[in-house]
C-alpha cells in the first residue's frame, strides 16, 4: 500500500469485522425458537452459510461430503453474494441462493439481485447466519431445523484454551465436517468443484497465464492491518525469490489492495502482473489450479490455496490460527506462538506479531516447496 493508504488504516483502532461475529448466534436462536415449522412432503435441504470467503472455503470439504452421503437429496445453499460464483460449482449443489453476510462487506443488500424461487424445504441447516440471511429463510417453509450452536460454543472454548495454553487449535475444516455429521477425510478437489467451458475459456484468454515461465501468485493485502506484512518485505522478498528462476509474478485480490501492487511494482526492478479485481472467486480459484506458487497473507485466497492444491506459503499474523493446511507442500511461516488474541481485535501501535517475521524466513520457507 502507498504511505498514504497506511496512514489511513493505522487509525483503525478496533477490528469490528471480528466482533460482529457474536451477532450471530442471538439470530440463530431465534430463529429456531420462532420459526414456525410446516409439514412439507419433500426431500429438499437448504445449507444456510453467510460468511466470509476464507470460512467459505473450509467448508467446502464438509459440504461436499454431506451431498455425495445424502445423494437422494436435493441440496441448496444459501451464502453470501462473493461466494456465489463458487458455491455454483459445487459438486451436486442444484440452487444457490444469496444474503449478505453479517459483515455486510460485499454488496449493499438493495442491489442484490435474487433471481430465484424460494423452495420449500424438509431441513434447514444453519451453519452461518445474517440479519439478511434470517430474513429470507423466515419466509421459507420447512419441517425440521439443525442448529450447530453447541458445536460451535465448544468450538470457542476450545480456542480459548488453545490461547491459553498456546497450542494450535482444531482446524475449522474438521469442525465443518462434524456440524454436518462428517468424518474429516481428504476429498479430491474435482469431487468438490466442477468448473464450466466458459470458466477455461476465460481462464485460457488471460495473457498473463500464456507463459513457460513458472507463476508465482501473491496475495499482500488484508482488511485488518495487525495481519499485514510490510509492503518494503515484499518488494526485497520478491526481488530475492526472482533470481531462482524465471517466475511471472502475479497479483490478485479485491479492488482495494490495487495501492499495494501500485506501491510494490515499480520497486521490483522487474515485471509483474495484477489481476486484482478482475476475477471472480470461481475463475480466481481456476487461475490458482493454473500456477504453480501462491504467497501470501493469512486471507481468503490462502484458503482457496489450500484446496486448489497449488504449492503455498502464507505468513501467518497473530493467532489463533484455524486454518492451518495439512500438507507438506502449503508452508506456515509463524511468530506467534498461540499468542496474539488482542491483535485480532485491537491494533497494537508497537506492530504486530507478523512484524517479526522476516525476508529471509519467508524465502527460506519458499526454497522448501520449490
Amino acid at each position: 500500500m502507498g504511505s498514504d493508504t497506511l496512514k489511513l488504516n493505522t487509525k483503525q483502532t478496533f477490528n469490528y469485522e471480528y466482533f460482529r461475529l457474536w451477532q450471530e448466534f442471538p439470530l440463530a436462536i431465534f430463529f429456531f425458537i420462532t420459526k414456525k415449522r410446516s409439514d412439507v412432503n419433500n426431500t429438499n435441504v437448504l445449507i444456510v452459510n453467510t460468511c466470509l470467503i476464507g470460512e467459505f472455503v473450509v467448508s467446502l470439504p464438509a459440504v461436499s461430503d454431506y451431498i455425495s452421503r445424502n445423494n437422494k437429496t436435493s441440496v441448496d445453499i444459501l451464502v453470501s453474494p462473493a461466494n456465489r460464483p463458487l458455491a455454483e460449482r459445487i459438486v451436486g449443489i442444484r440452487n444457490v441462493l444469496v444474503a449478505n453476510s453479517i459483515h455486510n462487506r460485499e454488496i449493499k443488500q438493495s442491489s442484490i439481485t435474487r433471481d430465484y424461487q424460494l423452495d420449500r424445504y424438509n431441513k434447514i441447516i444453519v451453519l452461518r447466519i445474517s440479519r439478511d440471511a434470517y430474513t429470507i429463510i423466515q419466509n421459507i417453509e420447512t419441517t425440521h431445523i439443525k442448529m450447530v450452536l453447541s458445536i460451535l460454543i465448544k468450538y470457542g472454548l476450545h480456542i480459548m484454551l488453545s490461547l491459553i495454553f498456546r497450542k494450535t487449535p482444531k482446524r475449522l475444516l474438521s469442525i465443518n465436517f462434524e456440524m454436518l455429521n462428517g468424518t474429516q477425510k481428504d476429498i479430491a478437489f474435482d469431487k468438490i468443484i466442477q468448473f464450466t467451458a466458459n470458466d477455461y475459456m476465460a481462464v485460457s484468454n488471460l495473457n498473463v497465464l500464456n507463459t513457460t515461465k513458472k507463476k508465482i501468485i501473491v496475495h499482500t493485502n488484508t482488511n485488518w492491518i495487525m495481519k499485514r506484512w510490510s509492503n518494503e518485505k515484499w518488494i526485497s522478498l520478491l526481488k530475492k525469490v526472482s533470481k531462482l528462476d524465471e517466475f511471472q509474478f502475479i497479483f490478485i485480490g479485491a479492488q482495494i489492495d490495487t495501492s499495494d501492487h501500485e506501491y510494490i511494482a515499480p520497486r521490483l526492478g522487474f515485471e509483474s502482473y495484477s489481476l486484482i479485481g478482475e476475477l471472480d472467486l470461481a475463475l480466481l480459484l481456476l487461475v490458482l489450479r493454473k500456477s504453480d506458487y501462491f504467497i501470501g497473507i493469512d486471507s481468503g485466497p490462502s484458503n482457496m490455496a489450500y484446496l486448489s492444491g497449488i504449492k503455498s506459503i502464507t505468513i501467518l499474523g497473530p493467532g489463533p490460527h484455524m486454518y492451518m493446511p495439512n500438507n507438506k507442500h502449503n508452508v506456515v511461516v509463524d511468530k506467534s506462538n498461540g499468542r496474539g488474541l488482542s491483535q485480532l481485535f485491537f491494533h497494537n501501535k508497537h506492530g504486530s506479531i507478523i512484524d517479526k517475521i522476516s525476508i529471509n524466513e519467508v524465502y527460506n520457507a519458499f526454497t522448501q516447496i520449490y
